[in-house]
Parts: structure tokens; C-alpha cells; sequence
């Protein structure tokens, strides 16, 4: 069932193998959420925008409308700037956990995938 409005996601980490397949997929629901920032604690894949490598059957980057998202290299930023309200978390498993305890000052009570 559609919220009153979508949600403010933020993509939590750009070089994962299926961010862009993900994110396509967020992206044909936006009457539930709306990818409004990004973040990736590595400036040369905020830059990049496309994971170093990705999935065969998936795009190699991440589609036009995101390119032109705000890229935050810190968690804090995107979470305070962009009043995110859930996470799509896209990290290597040595960085989740930092992630998992900063979601709890997500601006709802949404929380992450």
C-alpha cells in the first residue's frame, strides 16, 4: 500500500556488484520511495558512479536521474542534509556495522535494507 508521500531513501555505498540493478528497482516505485542522495565514503566512486564491477545482466552505472543526486562522503552529512527516512546500504561487510548504528538517526522509524 502507497504512503501518503514516498520515502526519502538514501543508496548507502556505490560499489557493490548489484547497486545499479537495485537502484533501477527503487526507481520504478515512485509513488513508495525517492532516491534523493547518495553515499559512499570513497570520493572516486561518488565520482564514478558505476561499481568498479557489476553484473552482466545489470546496467553498468547507475541510471541518468541519480547522476545527478548529491554525493556524500560522510554517513552523517546524508542523513542530516538530506533528511533520509530509509537506507538502501550497499557497503562491504566490514563498513555495515558503522552503518547499522548510525540508521538509528534516520528521520523515521523506517530504517534500512
Amino acid at each position: 500500500m502507497p504512503t501518503a508521500r514516498p520515502l526519502r531513501l538514501g543508496i548507502v555505498g556505490l560499489d557493490h556488484y548489484h547497486v545499479t540493478g537495485w537502484a533501477e528497482t527503487i526507481e520504478a516505485l515512485p509513488e513508495v520511495v525517492s532516491i534523493v542522495a547518495l553515499h559512499d565514503p570513497d570520493p572516486d566512486a561518488g565520482r564514478r558512479l558505476a561499481p568498479a564491477y557489476v553484473d552482466p545482466s545489470l546496467a553498468p552505472a547507475l541510471p541518468g536521474r541519480l547522476r545527478s543526486l548529491p554525493v556524500e562522503t560522510s554517513l552523517d552529512a546524508l542523513i542530516e542534509r538530506h533528511a533520509i527516512e530509509v537506507a538502501l546500504v550497499t557497503l562491504p561487510n566490514a563498513a555495515a556495522p558503522a552503518a547499522d548504528r548510525k540508521s538509528t538517526r534516520l528521520n523515521s522509524s523506517h530504517g534500512y535494507i
